[in-house]
């Protein structure tokens, strides 16, 4: 392989891997952001949700 594919693999590679981290690190923080929203009436309580 030629290097210009092998940098779009390992630049693809490292973007994916980055956006699995990205999911890993905002995925929580938005949970508790959404938590502390309805704890402070901001938003409705999802249905269904023992509450």
């Amino acid at each position: 392989m030629s290097v210009l594919s092998w940098t779009i693999v390992i630049t693809g590679l490292f973007v994916c891997a980055l956006g699995l981290l990205f999911l890993q690190v905002i995925g929580p923080l938005a949970d508790r952001l959404h938590r502390h929203l309805i704890d402070t009436g901001e938003v409705d309580a999802p249905r269904g949700r023992g509450q």
